[in-house]
């Protein structure tokens, strides 16, 4: 039931649904952080109240035996009492308004870290999928599928994204793809809305709707996927658990079939650069990458250049403490 909080920095006072005692967010009044009070035993029912029920206020008095049976009255006494109602009915709709604020202002950073939660976990249980996938591609044909699958003159016409697509239960999307034409031509792109869901981090609301990928590679050399060749599980001989296979990019526009990726060459080696070639995520705090041992791992934006080119390499002897580095 609502009670009265008074915002110890503004000192506006509002009416906070004891719900929501404990909980912490900025004050719809002066913005700065609160934290809402675990409040005392409700009123007494014997004072007079008001409340809000569907939107309508309603007025209670104390009950007695003389005024239970009392006939209407059209006394001072009776016009003001009724005045005094009316009063306390236009409060209790200013105050359902200030409890509203407080309550979404208070609501919505909970919500928002919530969602933003339950993304970061969809986002790393994508990785492992996508992970597992290129692990079952390698058993099946002893290499990791390339980057991209190039014409005769060398120019790519279609990813890895799409290789993987019956090793993520999507055979049928496979076989409608047309390896003939460019991942471009008029019937591979009727398939772009069929995105696999896999292929896109929730968080990342341009990928979802225009079916984008949020998972890319990183070509180059030493990588794991130097471009049209095929590497093997074998010649990650830094270790499985030391060698990343996909990371997480945000606001690539690059549709999940064109066969486009990260260069090592042309990165910075920073987490969330303004540079748009680069690790990234839309997390504020770092990105995720997934392992050849299929573990995900959130590096934050502080993670050293030389800590992420280790990762990218296969076979530079380099090794990297997961316990230091890694959130």
């Amino acid at each position: 039931m609502p009670l009265h909080f008074t915002c110890p920095f503004c000192q506006e006072e509002t009416l906070v649904d004891d719900q929501y005692a404990g909980l912490t967010g900025p004050c719809a009044s002066c913005g700065k952080p609160i934290t809402v009070p675990y409040f005392a035993a409700s009123q007494s029912p014997n004072m007079a109240t008001t409340a809000m029920s569907g939107g309508q206020a309603t007025a209670t008095t104390p009950l007695s035996s003389s005024n239970a049976s009392a006939a209407p009255s059209s006394s001072p006494a009776r016009r003001s009492h009724v005045g005094t109602i009316a009063l306390l009915i236009v409060a209790g709709f200013l105050a359902a308004g200030a409890v509203g604020g407080l309550l979404l202002a208070v609501g919505f950073p909970i919500i928002t870290k919530a969602r933003a939660a339950a993304n970061r976990q969809q986002s790393s249980h994508n990785l492992r999928q996508i992970a597992a996938a290129l692990n079952a591609y390698a058993a099946d044909h002893n290499t990791y599928p390339p980057a991209f699958i190039a014409d005769a003159n060398g120019k790519p016409m279609h990813s890895w994204r799409v290789l993987l697509l019956p090793y993520l239960g999507k055979q049928n999307l496979y076989d409608r793809y047309d390896f003939t034409q460019p991942w471009d031509g008029q019937l591979n792109l009727a398939l772009q809305p069929e995105m696999p869901e896999v292929y896109a981090c929730p968080g990342d609301l341009e990928a979802v709707t225009l079916c984008e990928t949020s998972y890319m590679v990183v070509r180059g050399k030493s990588t794991a996927f130097p471009g049209r060749q095929s590497v093997k599980p074998a010649d990650l001989s830094d270790g499985f658990s030391n060698t990343v296979l996909v990371v997480e990019v945000t606001g690539t526009g690059i549709s999940w079939m064109e066969p486009a990726d990260l260069a090592l060459d042309s990165m910075q080696l920073e987490i969330n650069s303004t540079s748009g070639a680069d690790i990234s995520s839309v997390f504020v705090t770092g990105a995720h990458v997934v392992t050849a041992d299929e573990s995900t791992h959130f590096l934050p934006n502080d993670t050293q250049p030389e800590e992420i080119r280790a990762l990218l390499t296969i076979d530079a002897g380099d090794y990297v403490d997961w316990s230091i580095m890694a959130q």
